[in-house]
Parts: structure tokens; C-alpha cells; sequence
């Protein structure tokens, strides 16, 4: 099965979405269709027989263009010159409209009133025929040889309000045969374009925090025939070997060529500890190299890693059908015919009280009825909180966990990460020389700057010797080095060649030997964190 992720910047209802399915599921090979309405995403998973080639061509006839890669900035350009275009138009035309008012109050000569019309006119053009264009765009589709075709979606109703409004105004200004809307045609076609820009905006937000492969590196360095190159880490191919050097983050999923590695895995685990991994065994990008240099062998490219199956994961939660989802969409399948026939019926019916008063009616009736948000209003909610979710932290894995939120009555916390500070901090030292704790501190503070190790973190912010540490060895369970001509060591007890101490399960014991000898006791623990109480004490509010 292949999967194809198209992008329908036409696709803005209920209505686009159905005819989309229709076209697609018709064409053998296809297995299913899932939709992001948000994102105008199309993800079609098909066989092998079917190109991507034919899935756009066949959307492209229905009248909805669709390309490979996401839209750029251009759509968000060209809609904010059509939206400068309203505003303006819609300045001038209110202005002239503010005089005509005033006019058919106190009295103007027809002559006048004539010519603010035409003024108006002139003013309203550019919008009608400019900056109104994609609601005509979306509610006609031009199918080949067969011409344009009319098609029920959110923008039938405001395009046939616009055209219609523009219509008799201009008809009653040709003929002066009754009163002009031109105030009402561009404050209308401003608003919606004005919503319809900072929807833009807005969904383009939702997007540029959320790719977990944002954060792997740019380049890494490929081993061949015993040379190392540096090279972009996209180029990086199936089976190629890879030097990562001490304290560099893994690139790409592979396997250790070389005797071991010590990783850092809290990304993909949340476990502070490192894991010690043995050669051949499988370690993933986005993971942190705390010790030693090691070679590892690519078995997969950024794009079929695991942080980019996390980061699809999560995309594809945007796509779960779910109670709300399901009714917003069989709402919004009678909403735009039910308008219709309930304009048709307006008209009628003031014809038959009314007939003066039957066109105004009808034109209320489109207008009042054209927010385009019904189809797209729980998608969009459901997007922003999973966007928001993302940022802080959360991974939603599927959105029926959003609507069952509200049922919630058991939190549990699994990582020591969650209700503490994700780094140790030190609550102990035990000086066993003639040099002072500070003094202690400081050797270490020296030597773990050179490591990566999360426990090193705890030793960053003592204040360091003037001296820097010299031969500085990375090793599997801690550091070594020489410091104002002494060799100083620290680690675990077994890199420190000292007997080792019994742990809590809370705490850990780091050692410090200065010529072999030892010198300090540092006893680390996770602390919690300042705000962890009141936030268990809130959900316990909560129910």
C-alpha cells in the first residue's frame, strides 16, 4: 500500500470534501481517503497501480487543484492584495453611501444623487470583479471542455449575494429604477476576506512548532574507505556508516558498528538514565551520545525514522473521526441546499406581501447565511489544542482522548521527568581530603563541563577553577583529566577505582579522585518542581 499526501487549497467545506471522496474512491486502487480539512490535506492510500500523477489530474478536472508539496506564502500574498483592494474600495463606497443617506433624509437633487451612484460604482468595480474572484472561483468549476459548472459549497451563498447585490445595484443605477447596495456589497466581501486572511495566518501557525525533526542536526559525518566527510544529514543513505563523535545527537535510526555507546534517550523514553547500548544493538535519531565516540550504521533516512513515524503519529491524530467531527459534517451537508430553498422561499414569499421588499429579503437571507466556519469549526479546535498539546510537551495520539477528557477521573504520572526537574541536582557532598567543598566543587565543576551526561548537568553551575582541564578522556562511566598538574577522576565507583557505596533508589552517588585518591562524595537527586504540588492539589480540585 502507498500513501499520498496531497494539498487542496480549494477545499474549504463539507461540500469540497464529499465531492473529493467521490471522485477519488471511484478510481480503482484506492483503498482510503482521510481528509484534514485545517491543513487541506488529502491523504489517499492506494495501490501501486495508481500514480500520484493521476490523482491530481483527476481533482484538477472536478475543479479542485492539488499539488505534492504544501502551498508556500504565495496563497496568504495574493489573498492580502484582494483584501487591500475590499478595504479600500470599501472606505471610499461607505463615505459616498454616508451622503446618500444623508440625502434621502434631508433631501438631494437627483443629479447629485446620480452621481454619488456612479461614484460608488466606480469604487465598487475593483472589488467585484478583483477581490471577490475566489468566492466566484470556488463556486464555479470549469471542467474541461464542458465549461463552467455551478457547485454547492460555503462560498455559493456569498458569491450569489455579491453578484446578485452588484447586479441590481448596477441596474438601478443605469436606469434609475430604485435604490443601490454597493455599501453592502464591499463591506461584505472586506469581512469575509478579512476572516478569511487570519484564518490563513492562523492554520500557517498551527504548523511551524510541531515537526520533532526540527530539532535533529543538519549534517553529519560519513565514514568511507577510513575517511570522514561531513555531509547534509538528508543525504544520508541506507547501510552508510556514520562517526558520531562525543556529545553529537544521532542523525538517523541505525545500529552500533563499534564496541558500545552510552545514550542519552530521554526524547523518545522520558528516562533520564542513560541506557549503555552493546555493539549491534538498535539506537534511533534525536538520541544524545553522553560518552565516548562510536560508529553506527544507518538502517533507515530522516524521513523513515522514528521521531518522523512520532511526528506522522501525531498528524494523524488530526484525522480521527469522533462524535463532534461527525455532526459538525452531516450539519453542514444540508446546510448550504437548505439555504437555497430557503432563499427561493424568502423571494416567493415577499413577492406575494411585498414584491419591493422581496429582492432585499432574499439578499439578507444569503448573507446573514454565509459563514463558512460550520464545517471548520471543530477541525480547527481540535488542530489549535493539539498544536498547543504539542508545544507543551503532550503527544496526542488519537483526539476521542480530547473529547473524553471531560470524563476523566484517575491522572496518573509515569515519569520521575513529569513532577520533577528533569535534571539532578546536587543535595550532598561529603569532602573526604583536607580541600574545602567549594574547592571540591570546583575541580568538578572543571571537568564535567566537558561532558554531556545528564548527570554532569548537575555540576554546570559551581563556579569552575581559573585552570582549565587538560587531557581530558571521556570514558563509558565518567570523566578523566589533569587539573593544575594533578589527575582528577569523576564518575561511578568503578571509573573511579574506588569501592562503591550503597544507593537509594531516589539518589546518585557520583565520586571525585584527585591523584587517585578520593577526594568527594556528591549525592544527586531528582527535586520537585516549585509548582508541582499546587498542580496535583488543582487536578484534585477539578474532580
Amino acid at each position: 500500500m502507498t500513501t499520498t499526501t496531497l494539498f487542496v487549497q480549494d477545499m474549504r467545506c463539507n461540500s469540497c470534501v464529499s465531492r473529493i471522496r467521490d471522485a477519488i474512491e471511484a478510481s480503482q486502487g484506492v483503498l482510503e481517503v482521510v481528509f484534514n480539512p485545517v491543513k487541506k490535506q488529502v491523504f489517499v492510500h492506494h495501490t501501486e497501480q495508481i500514480g500520484s500523477d493521476h490523482l491530481i489530474q483527476q481533482l484538477t478536472q472536478l475543479g479542485f487543484p492539488a499539488t505534492l508539496s504544501s502551498p508556500s506564502g504565495a496563497a496568504n500574498t495574493d489573498l492580502l492584495k484582494r483584501l487591500g483592494v475590499a478595504a479600500f474600495a470599501c472606505m471610499q463606497v461607505m463615505m459616498v453611501h454616508v451622503a446618500l443617506y444623508a440625502g434621502e433624509l434631508q433631501g438631494m437633487q437627483d443629479t447629485y444623487r446620480r452621481l454619488l451612484e456612479y461614484v460608488a460604482l466606480a469604487f465598487c468595480l475593483p472589488a467585484v470583479t478583483y477581490a471577490a474572484v475566489p468566492f466566484y472561483r470556488n463556486a464555479i468549476t470549469w471542467r474541461g471542455t464542458q465549461g463552467p459548472r455551478f457547485r454547492l459549497n460555503m462560498d455559493s451563498p456569498v458569491a450569489l449575494a455579491i453578484l446578485s447585490a452588484f447586479s441590481i445595484s448596477f441596474y438601478n443605477t443605469l436606469y434609475d429604477a430604485g435604490p443601490v447596495y454597493y455599501d453592502s456589497v464591499v463591506m461584505f466581501t472586506a469581512l469575509l476576506l478579512g476572516a478569511r486572511f487570519f484564518d490563513q495566518r492562523l492554520r500557517s501557525n498551527f504548523n511551524y512548532t510541531q515537526d520533532a525533526r526540527a530539532a535533529l542536526p543538519q549534517t553529519a559525518i560519513r565514514i568511507v574507505n577510513g575517511c570522514h566527510t561531513e555531509i547534509p544529514a538528508a543525504h544520508i543513505d541506507l547501510d552508510d556508516k556514520l562517526w558520531i563523535a562525543p556529545g553529537a545527537m544521532i542523525p538517523v535510526d541505525g545500529t552500533v558498528c563499534s564496541h558500545s555507546a552510552i545514550l542519552d534517550e530521554a526524547v523518545l523514553s522520558g528516562e533520564i538514565e542513560p541506557r549503555t547500548l552493546a555493539k549491534g544493538a538498535k539506537v534511533y535519531g534525536g538520541t544524545l551520545n553522553v560518552a565516548h565516540g562510536f560508529v553506527l550504521r544507518a538502517s533507515a533516512t530522516i524521513e523513515t525514522g522514528k521521531l518522523n513515524l512520532i511526528n506522522q503519529m501525531a498528524e494523524q491524530a488530526l484525522l480521527y473521526k469522533h462524535n463532534l467531527l461527525s455532526l459538525a459534517d452531516r450539519i453542514a451537508q444540508w446546510f448550504i441546499p437548505s439555504i437555497i430553498v430557503l432563499a427561493l422561499s424568502t423571494f416567493i414569499g415577499w413577492q406575494i406581501i411585498d414584491s419591493s421588499r422581496a429582492i432585499e429579503a432574499t439578499l439578507a437571507v444569503l448573507v446573514i447565511s454565509c459563514p463558512c466556519a460550520l464545517s471548520l469549526a471543530v477541525p480547527a479546535a481540535i488542530t489549535a489544542t493539539v498544536t498547543r498539546l504539542r508545544q507543551a510537551g503532550l503527544l496526542v495520539k488519537n483526539t476521542l482522548a480530547l473529547e473524553r477528557a471531560a470524563k476523566l477521573h484517575t491522572i496518573v504520572f509515569d515519569k520521575t521527568g513529569t513532577l520533577t526537574h528533569p535534571a539532578p541536582q546536587i543535595v550532598k557532598t561529603e569532602v573526604a581530603t583536607s580541600l574545602s567543598e567549594d574547592q571540591c566543587l570546583a575541580y568538578a565543576s572543571t571537568l564535567q563541563k566537558h561532558s554531556q551526561h545528564p548527570l554532569a548537568t548537575a555540576f554546570v553551575k559551581p563556579m569552575p577553577l581559573q585552570a582549565e582541564a587538560e587531557e581530558v578522556e571521556i570514558q563509558q562511566r565518567g570523566v578523566r583529566g589533569t587539573i593544575e598538574g594533578h589527575r582528577v577522576a569523576i564518575g561511578d565507583a568503578a571509573h573511579c577505582q574506588i569501592s562503591a557505596r550503597l544507593e537509594s533508589d531516589n539518589n546518585k552517588l557520583v565520586y571525585l579522585t584527585i591523584d587517585d585518591e578520593l577526594a568527594a562524595i556528591f549525592t544527586l537527586t531528582l527535586t520537585l518542581r516549585e509548582d508541582a504540588q499546587c498542580t496535583i492539589k488543582a487536578i484534585q480540585q477539578f474532580g
